[in-house]
């Protein structure tokens, strides 16, 4: 993550952490509310943050990705209209984003994505998607009305995205081992060629 990323992601999660601790003194239909926007928001950060990491490997790396990957992890693309060259945004929704930026992180720390092909999202994340449309789109006053069955839905889906968290921090440790462990590599063999091409000369004289 750079540092923007970092620090809107940081002040999310003390948003939610604030948000839970009020459940117990003040109106719960309104925390409850506020909980679900949160959430969904931390969510669509960990999405971007996983793509500016997979765009970072793209740079220094060269992972190859396609075109349409590109477009996705840029969040848009260049297009000529009228001879002009004009950015486009390209914004899926939250269920093609998370999985496929998931996807691709994966793809650039040369593993696999966490999310099985046959169950992609936990079946809780469908419900709670839903929840959060009605709480940022209300068409009626019961579209503001959370049940308690539907907030179990929204912890269900927090916890998942725990894991998903423990799962990133993993891979960039590992990550970060790997560089390491190049950096060690690399620096070995430089110094092996200058002491060769030291004794080389030493030799010629």
């Amino acid at each position: 993550m750079n540092n923007n990323s970092t620090d809107i992601f940081n002040e999310l999660i003390n948003e939610l952490v604030f948000l839970t601790e009020l459940q117990t003194t003040a109106d719960t239909r309104v925390i409850n509310r506020l909980l679900v926007r949160s959430i969904f928001s931390l969510l669509d950060a960990f999405s971007s943050s996983l793509k500016l990491l997979s765009l970072n490997t793209y740079e220094y790396e060269k992972t190859i990705f396609s075109e349409k990957d590109l477009r996705f992890l840029r969040e848009g693309e260049y297009k000529i209209e009228n001879n002009v060259e004009v950015w486009k945004l390209y914004l899926p929704g939250i269920r093609e984003s998370i999985k496929k930026s998931l996807k691709l992180y994966a793809k650039s720390r040369n593993t696999k994505s966490p999310l099985l092909k046959s169950a992609p999202l936990p079946t809780e994340f469908k419900e709670a998607l839903k929840l959060r449309t009605h709480v940022t789109h209300p068409k009626c006053l019961d579209d503001l009305i959370i049940t308690s069955s539907e907030m179990h839905s929204v912890f269900l889906v927090l916890e998942w995205l725990k894991k998903l968290f423990l799962w990133a921090r993993d891979q960039e440790i590992n990550n970060i081992k790997n560089i390491r462990t190049n950096i060690d590599t690399i620096t070995k063999t430089s110094i092996l060629k200058i002491k060769k091409s030291f004794d080389d000369s030493v030799m010629k004289k």
